[in-house]
């Protein structure tokens, strides 16, 4: 099967000497040897830069899409997509801020500094793709991200978020439709309509002080919607503008049905 990969890795491989991922794979040991220098970091940050662009319209498709899927009162699969695009915002903040994460077996993680050095963890949950990135992301971020200055039952925000992901997909024998599941209450008493769905999503636009997006009934749909608020503050202050093609501006408009989020497509 022929795809384009991502990139950072494909650019990272390339210039230190690497054939390919299997064989990045097989000498990943090395990876804690090697040593950044300007070159190197020039050429990543060059390859981080497109991928920000694919990660921010992944994010923005898979919360949109799940916008749509809830006004149509299919939430199982709006939790699915409502994960995914929170994934993909924090991918989009960590290349901003300047770090790379490599697959390599496990993840390494390195910040494009000259001389730093790649770091792994050997914890379980630091080797998926998807806890790996949550994991690393919050060792990072933990005293700099609002969304984790609180707990969701007693868990990191992204972490209640990735159960949640992982009961619909994995945990419950069988989606909850016609019926939606518990931890939607919140946001259904707002309301999830298409009449009254936009006035929701401005609600938790609004929510400065984030009273929502700690609760455990509406954090489901808040938590998405405060991340796309940080993550585009955070390229801001980066100085990533304009950065979703034309034709994918369309696409998004196409299917965008809370006119309170339009705004995020220009970015």
């Amino acid at each position: 099967m022929i795809f384009n990969r991502k990139h950072v890795p494909e650019t990272f491989e390339q210039h230190f000497g690497f054939n390919d991922y299997e064989d990045l794979y097989r000498n990943r040991r090395k990876l804690e040897s090697i040593s950044l220098d300007e070159n190197s970091i020039k050429n990543i940050r060059l390859a981080a830069d497109k991928d920000i662009t694919h990660f921010y319209f992944k994010a923005l498709l898979s919360l949109f899409e799940a916008i749509d899927s809830i006004s149509k009162g299919r939430y199982s699969w709006a939790t699915v997509k409502i994960y995914y695009s929170v994934y993909y915002f924090l991918h989009t903040e960590i290349l901003a801020r300047g770090t790379i994460l490599l697959r390599a077996g496990g993840f390494y993680r390195v910040t494009l500094k000259p001389g730093e050095h790649f770091i792994t963890k050997k914890n379980k949950e630091y080797n998926s793709d998807h806890s790996g990135t949550i994991m690393h992301f919050i060792d990072m971020y933990s005293k700099s991200d609002p969304l984790l200055t609180n707990k969701i039952d007693g868990m990191d925000s992204y972490i209640w978020l990735l159960k949640k992901r992982e009961r619909i997909n994995y945990q419950e024998r069988y989606f909850n439709e016609p019926s939606c599941p518990d931890f939607w209450s919140g946001v259904m008493k707002i309301g999830t309509d298409k009449k009254t769905l936009n006035n929701t999503v401005k609600t938790y636009l609004n929510d400065k002080s984030m009273i929502y997006t700690f609760q455990d009934d509406h954090a489901i749909l808040s938590l998405p919607i405060k991340c796309l608020q940080k993550t585009t503050d955070i390229m801001m202050k980066y100085g990533y503008k304009n950065i979703v093609a034309a034709d994918k501006k369309k696409f998004l408009k196409k299917i965008l049905i809370c006119n309170s989020l339009e705004s995020y497509i220009n970015l």
